[in-house]
């Protein structure tokens, strides 16, 4: 019960088993709580959070209890079901409500499916979720042989996912990997509660697949749908390699056992596309004492604040290099491995794109200790190249040494070390190179840039981190498009075939424009620079001539945020963000909306009559004659009409004064 304090008995009395006992203090109410089984000839019944309890003013003894459990094992079949109460006490988000959750399984020798299920009342709105667990070899290929299915839905249900460190101990991964047994199943219950919370309007529905490859890597995956308040796709997986495997009888211990923990993120509405990996505590190689770690992962944005984006990261970034806040974290690609009582050896690795920036390094260290002897030896290398703007450095560093720590007239250590210690920068290349012995140690520096930042450059050098000049300004129908024009000569692009009522132009450019000639910014980011050039403010203007009898109704600016390293206002020292806020790149033109077509009155037959017409015929080869109605028309407005192959007598005056209908 919420609010409890539990102790752990775990003990066994005859039949009785008691797993833990609690007490609470609630509204003047005091109870104690017990969780056991009462177990004899394979039926078990569990009893989950038997309450005896009464108030502390007059004893008026109470009973309750929050759930049963049920267990029966019969040879080749087993069964298993729980049903859990829980209430829910309220928070200063939700109000106060109960739950009830329950779970069944059914399992056979080579067969076994189950299901888990939560119902609840939201604010009144009813809430819940349900997701089933298929265990059964279904086939396939060698590569993808199927061995599970798992499917599961929320109605006026939040599914939280976890992060990539807690993807192999999340439930719905769990439960899939495991089987649908447990020994607590009140557990299992509850800990479903931290990433399945009611929330009305929220929806959700996962599939999972568990499958093997060459029967050397067990594998599951989940693809989790949810939309209500947003939409998102996810999907989870963890990855399991055993070598060699235990049907191999190789030993007691596998020589390598790597298991790696999958997350991505699709977020179409905030324009987020996220791909995480990496390696669980429970993997090793060689030896279960050299554990292996790490992580990769992939950001990308097209759309929103950071729009244009990304971050790939194989073990994290540079010593140097400070990550905006919207950046993955990954940890070190490394190892940790305990040879024996006295030697250790650890390395570490990693490599990093950015938009402005790629990056790589690696560590290695080695100690040996016995008593009061020690050696040790470290190397180190880091490296960074920067093209926004063109900036590298690299810094290499090896150490060995040996000490030793005595007890005469008190406690004393020798030491003895060597080490060796390289920078390098640019442009232009130059650098420092360090010799360190125990006792002396020197430096010899070399070429003409001290450190730090480059020295600024000037436009052309600048123009070379820049496309082409005639990809520096684009211009495409984006509406209205209705047959693709041919190349022209001189530089020319027909823009094609368009629908003059549809049409949507957008003019395109690399560098940002401070101003558009005729058009207001009002609202938008026109200050920046170029910090390669240490300019913190550079006017940029963008002139349109539109010639011809076409207006267009409207010019909106295209905005897009840009690297900081480019077009940044704050100088070589930077803003630590890689990207600006958004910054004119160019202009959308858009054609006159078409008037809506004006409503046409009725109009009466009388409105439309004419008395009887004079018409007077002229055969094939005469001069055409004319004819003229009554009052709508003056012998001086007539209109001459010509049947050149029409026989005189087959339109006659009578034929026209039949064509005249009645008012």
């Amino acid at each position: 019960s919420d609010g409890a304090t539990w102790f752990t008995i775990d003990r066994t009395f005859g039949p009785l088993h008691i797993s833990r006992v609690g007490a609470q203090f609630k509204d003047n109410v005091l109870r104690f709580l017990v969780d056991g089984e009462l177990g004899a000839a394979g039926f078990t019944l569990s009893l989950l959070g038997l309450e005896v309890g009464s108030p502390i003013a007059v004893f008026s003894p109470q009973f309750d209890l929050q759930g049963l459990g049920l267990s029966v094992d019969a040879g080749d079949i087993a069964i298993r079901g729980a049903f859990l109460h829980v209430h829910h006490d309220a928070t200063p988000s939700a109000p106060a409500f109960d739950e009830y959750a329950g779970k069944a399984s059914i399992r056979m020798d080579s067969f076994s499916l189950g299901a888990i299920g939560s119902y609840a009342a939201d604010d009144g709105h009813p809430s819940l979720f349900v997701y089933a667990v298929l265990d059964e070899p279904l086939g396939g290929p060698a590569f993808f042989f199927v061995t599970g299915l798992s499917a599961g839905f929320g109605y006026n249900r939040a599914l939280l996912m976890p992060p990539i460190d807690q993807v192999a101990s999340f439930p719905l991964v769990a439960e899939a990997i495991t089987g649908t047994a447990g020994s607590d199943l009140a557990a299992e219950l509850r800990g479903l509660q931290t990433y399945l919370q009611p929330s009305s309007g929220d929806r959700f529905f996962v599939a999972g697949v568990r499958f093997t490859s060459f029967k050397l890597i067990e594998s599951f995956a989940l693809l989790a749908i949810r939309w209500g308040h947003r939409v998102e796709i996810d999907l989870l997986g963890l990855s399991t390699l055993i070598a060699p495997t235990a049907e191999s009888d190789a030993g007691p211990d596998p020589l390598a056992m790597v298991q790696m923990a999958l997350k991505a993120t699709f977020l179409p509405d905030e324009g987020f596309l996220g791909v995480s990996a990496q390696l669980t505590s429970t993997s090793y190689i060689l030896s279960k004492a050299c554990h292996i770690r790490g992580g990769f992962a992939f950001y990308g944005w097209f759309a929103g604040e950071h729009a244009d984006d990304f971050a790939l990261s194989v073990g994290g970034y540079h010593p140097n290099y400070h990550p905006p806040a919207h950046y993955p974290v990954v940890p070190r690609l490394g190892f940790n491995w305990q040879v024996s009582d006295e030697l250790s050896v650890s390395g570490q690795s990693y490599f990093a794109l950015v938009p402005s920036a790629i990056m790589a390094g690696a560590r290695l260290e080695a100690l040996w200790t016995s008593g009061d002897l020690k050696a040790w030896f470290i190397a180190d290398a880091n490296f960074l190249l920067a093209w926004k703007p063109y900036h590298y450095e690299a810094r290499i560093y090896v150490d060995m040494g040996v000490s030793y720590t005595f007890n005469h007239f008190g406690r004393h250590t020798i030491t003895a070390d060597i080490g060796a210690d390289l920078s390098v920068w640019g442009p232009d290349f130059s650098g420092t190179a360090t010799v360190s012995l125990w006792i002396v140690s020197f430096t010899v520096s070399f070429g003409p840039s001290p450190a730090g930042a480059p020295p600024p450059v000037g436009w052309a050098s600048f123009q070379t981190m820049l496309p082409p000049a005639a990809d520096r300004l684009q211009i495409g129908v984006e509406q209205g498009l209705l047959k693709q024009g041919p190349e022209l000569t001189g530089g020319v692009r027909h823009l094609g075939v368009i629908h003059p009522l549809d049409l949507s132009i957008a003019i395109r450019t690399v560098v940002p424009v401070s101003q558009v000639a005729g058009l207001s910014l009002d609202g938008a980011t026109i200050n920046f620079g170029i910090p390669p050039m240490d300019l913190r403010s550079v006017d940029s203007v963008l002139s349109i001539a539109v010639t011809g009898p076409t207006a267009f109704q409207s010019a909106i600016p295209i905005l897009r945020s840009q690297p900081s390293a480019l077009w940044g206002n704050n100088g070589r020292e930077g803003s630590g963000q890689e990207l600006t806020d958004p910054l004119v790149c160019g202009v959308r033109l858009r054609a006159p909306t078409p008037s809506e077509p004006d409503f046409t009155p009725a109009i009466t037959r009388t409105q439309l009559g004419v008395d009887t017409a004079l018409v007077t015929l002229a055969s094939a080869g005469e001069p055409s004659s004319t004819w003229q109605g009554g009052p709508l028309a003056s012998p001086a407005d007539g209109l001459p009409v010509s049947f050149p192959d029409w026989p005189v007598d087959t339109v006659t005056p009578d034929y026209f004064a039949s064509l005249q209908r009645p008012a």
